[in-house]
């Protein structure tokens, strides 16, 4: 016994059960396999969501080859199994369908041409074919001001040599309120 933990034993001395307290779910309990997908049962939605978020993230992106090799390596796990894993009515077999969709409209909206606004000390450029908000400045903005970019969502480009954020609706008003710019 330790005199300062009263009955306790010092933290060296205490005997360790090995055992976890608290419930643990089926999917990590380690419980068998399915038969007919050799997916833990418990973990089978969250596979399908995780899939489905990924594969979607893809799509939205226009990367329509490698989101129809997905579905179609879906499609073929599906025929080997005798339950299917992601069904044919789940959006994940339209999302080839999405990809082609957004790859044309990202072309056109890459395929516009920048447009640029000149303001006191610099310009503001809407980079299309980066997707982004450039703020430019004749000359390095005063601690008061970068903090001020910062804060509203601006992040510096060593790349771009330019203050930007992504090319949205919010970004404008963001450089509208930082710039003090009224009439855009």
């Amino acid at each position: 016994m330790h005199p300062s933990n009263g009955n306790r034993k010092p933290p060296d001395q205490r005997k360790r059960s090995g055992k976890r307290h608290g419930r643990r779910s089926n999917a990590t309990s380690g419980a068998a396999p399915t038969p007919s997908t050799g997916l833990i049962p418990d973990s089978r939605a969250l596979f399908v969501s995780s899939i489905l978020n990924k594969v979607s993230t893809l799509a939205n992106h226009g990367e329509v080859e490698i989101v129809r090799r997905a579905v179609d390596f879906i499609s073929e796990y599906n025929a080997r199994v005798k339950k299917p894993v992601i069904t044919q009515r789940n959006k994940f077999f339209q999302l080839p369908e999405l990809a082609e969709r957004m790859r044309e409209k990202l072309k056109a909206v890459q395929s516009q041409e920048s447009k640029e606004v000149p303001f006191e000390g610099g310009t503001l450029v809407w980079n299309y074919g980066e997707d982004r908000l450039q703020i430019l400045f004749d000359r390095i903005p005063e601690d008061s001001r970068r903090k001020e970019l910062k804060s509203a969502g601006f992040r510096w480009s060593p790349r771009n040599k330019a203050w930007q954020r992504q090319l949205t609706a919010n970004a404008l008003c963001a450089a509208k309120r930082v710039l003090n710019l009224q009439n855009i």
